[in-house]
């Protein structure tokens, strides 16, 4: 059994990091629909939005057909997806200069008074 084991250690190992690549590429997507989907200010155009969106279904649509890719595989198409939203992000984010208001994680709008946690002192 211990034979068995250092065995297909390797195996275990490649299947490991094709799964792990895969969440990432999964996660990547995930987040960039949402944030696309929940911003309300107006650094980004629709074409903007639209064009991240189709990236992200685009990247979907060949997940579901290649459920058995290899991790290089998918690296690679995380890469090509991070390039097409890379920019869009940077905008929504506050790196454009576009000057609108910005998203945050609680899908509310930004643009307040303070920047980070409020932490009231309680006696």
């Amino acid at each position: 059994m211990v034979n068995d084991a250092e065995k297909y250690r390797s195996e275990d190992e490649q299947a490991r990091e094709r799964v792990n690549a895969r969440n990432r590429l999964e996660t990547y997507l995930y987040s960039c629909k949402q944030a696309v989907d929940n911003y309300n200010g107006s650094a980004i155009t629709d074409s903007d939005k639209s064009s991240v969106l189709n990236a992200c279904e685009e990247v979907q649509r060949w997940l579901d057909r290649n459920q058995l890719a290899d991790k290089e595989e998918i690296d690679h198409q995380y890469s090509q997806l991070e390039k097409k939203c890379q920019r869009v992000m940077t905008k929504m984010h506050g790196g454009g200069g576009a000057g609108g208001q910005q998203y945050s994680r609680s899908g509310s709008q930004g643009g307040g008074g303070h920047s980070g946690p409020r932490v009231e002192e309680v006696d």
